[in-house]
């Protein structure tokens, strides 16, 4: 087996003994439980991204752990999935060639990327949607635009999108305690 097939054999043991653990747990509705989370890092190319990663990392738990719990059968929801892919094929494979590279460096959003992203997440059919710059406090990385979309009363998809890297999927994530999507 090569290196990276142990390195990626030995983070399946970890995560089995995580849940065997009970680290991660679905949290039952209306549950005050705490909310564990952990990131799974393999790979960092210098150590400024692996500090970029860490920060991102300990934003999203922050930000997870401020939420309501996601309502039963929201995780069906596939809105999600149809705004990351909308977003993906928009930004990144747009009349003429494809521009994302996976592994690149992102590019910083700028205020015009911002108003693309609205406008497609717009051209969906979703209304209430905040799309933004990401700030310090935001489930995502700095220079990327944030966006969160809310899909049913009480739940939203949070992603960001990386110029010239992509979007990601969208997390199904319940509300903030002010009732909204994003901060």
């Amino acid at each position: 087996m090569s290196i990276r097939g142990w390195q990626l054999a030995g983070a399946g043991l970890v995560v089995l003994a995580l849940v065997a653990a009970g680290a991660f747990a679905l949290r039952p509705r209306g549950s005050t439980e705490a909310v564990v989370s952990t990131c799974l890092r393999l790979e960092a190319s210098d150590e400024q991204q692996a500090a970029a990663e860490e920060a991102l990392c300990d934003r999203r738990a922050l930000d997870e752990a401020r939420r309501a719990p996601v309502p039963a059968g929201a995780v069906q929801d596939s809105s999600a999935t149809d705004i990351y892919k909308a977003l993906n094929k928009a930004i990144c494979h747009p009349p003429g060639g494809s521009i994302c590279r996976r592994g690149s460096r992102p590019q910083p959003a700028t205020d015009a990327d911002v108003g693309v992203v609205r406008q497609i997440i717009a051209d969906l059919r979703f209304g209430d949607a905040v799309v933004r710059l990401s700030g310090p406090g935001d489930p995502a990385p700095d220079g990327a635009v944030v966006y969160g979309v809310r899909l049913g009363g009480s739940y939203c998809a949070v992603s960001y999108v990386q110029m010239g890297v992509g979007a990601y999927p969208g997390d199904v994530r319940g509300l903030l305690p002010n009732g909204q999507c994003l901060a």
